[in-house]
């Protein structure tokens, strides 16, 4: 799955749990959020980050934020 399409997967997640009127700006802070545990879980835990999933993870908050 390519960063783009994990991106609107999580934005998607969300939306049924937001409010209609402002769910894509809060369906993406939930995205963000989850992406940000993700990425602060493979840090600290000292993932290999050269085999490219710590990118792969910025590459999906990035889409994210543009999405």
């Amino acid at each position: 799955m390519t960063s783009k399409e994990k991106a609107i997967q999580l934005i998607d997640k969300y939306k049924e749990y937001t409010n209609r009127e402002i769910f894509d700006t809060k369906a993406k802070e939930c995205a963000l959020i989850v992406v940000d545990e993700i990425l602060d879980t493979l840090y600290y835990n000292y993932y290999d980050i050269n085999n490219g999933t710590y990118e792969y993870w910025e590459d999906v908050k990035k889409e994210i934020k543009n999405a």
